[in-house]
């Protein structure tokens, strides 16, 4: 039977730009344990190398939005703080800044103080960060949208309120030094519910 290549593009390092698309030709031929002298072996722990890197870069992202969610419900204005560049914007929809406008927010501090005087007056929040879809702009920014089911707790004369948002960032993330922060978060609400809930005391 003869060989065919199968196109392999992944997104990797390089010296040239931390960011290339590389084309790796993998051999279906044969398991003789060879590859091309232009390829990388793969192993069942994936690509070798500088791919990695890139890997490393996703789960700090990752980890910057769980932060986030975590500052958040915490009410912990310092650790939100330490999320954002010091030029980040919010924007949030018309449906949460009770206008008829989106609301663009600049600035680190006024960007915290927002998000802090809006869940100061429910009893609690919980966010719940879900799927991540990442894509790389340059070395040093990539964009993103992470799905975020937002819990908002309230105490009513029959018992508790639920808020649930069910809510996507649009997110601009920025390399700063060794650490990725958030540049720009645009809200985008996708439905909200009000249910009953029971808070344990």
């Amino acid at each position: 039977m003869d060989e065919f290549a199968v196109v392999v593009v992944l997104l990797c390092r390089s010296r040239v730009s931390r960011y290339v698309v590389r084309t790796l030709a993998v051999s279906t031929g044969p398991m003789t344990g060879e590859v091309p002298p232009t390829g990388k072996r793969c192993s069942r722990a994936g690509f070798s190398g500088e791919d990695k890197e890139v890997e490393s870069d996703r789960l700090a992202i990752t980890t910057l939005t769980a932060r986030y969610a975590r500052a958040v419900d915490r009410r912990d204005s310092a650790a939100l703080s330490a999320l954002f560049t010091p030029d980040a914007v919010l924007v949030l929809p018309p449906v949460l800044n009770a206008t008829e406008t989106t609301v663009e927010l600049a600035g680190r501090q006024r960007v915290v103080s927002s998000v802090m005087d809006a869940v100061s007056r429910f009893v609690l929040t919980r966010h719940v960060m879900e799927q991540h879809v990442l894509e790389p702009l340059s070395p040093d920014h990539v964009r993103g949208e992470v799905y975020c089911t937002a819990h908002h707790i309230s105490r009513r004369d029959d018992g508790y309120r639920d808020r649930r948002v069910a809510l996507r960032y649009q997110d601009t993330f920025a390399r700063t030094g060794e650490n990725w922060l958030f540049s720009r978060r645009e809200l985008v609400v996708d439905f909200i519910e009000n249910v009953a809930v029971r808070v344990p005391d």
